[in-house]
């Protein structure tokens, strides 16, 4: 690569890892590990539902 062309290059690199296909992998890898934790969530919240009806059906 040229001096030239590097010195016309961001200091950052974060705007050409946000266009590469590594981002794009990274991003879903994260989008599956929150739908994943949301699923967690909801399950535990369904259980204290169950949990609470099991409770008011006892008094």
């Amino acid at each position: 690569m040229p001096l030239s062309e590097a010195l016309k290059m961001p200091l950052s690199f974060e705007s050409i890892y946000f266009n590469s296909s590594a981002w794009e992998s990274r991003k879903k890898h994260l989008e599956n590990e929150v739908e994943r934790h949301n699923a967690f969530i909801k399950l535990g919240q369904e259980v204290i539902k169950g949990l609470n009806v099991l409770a008011s059906r006892s008094r």
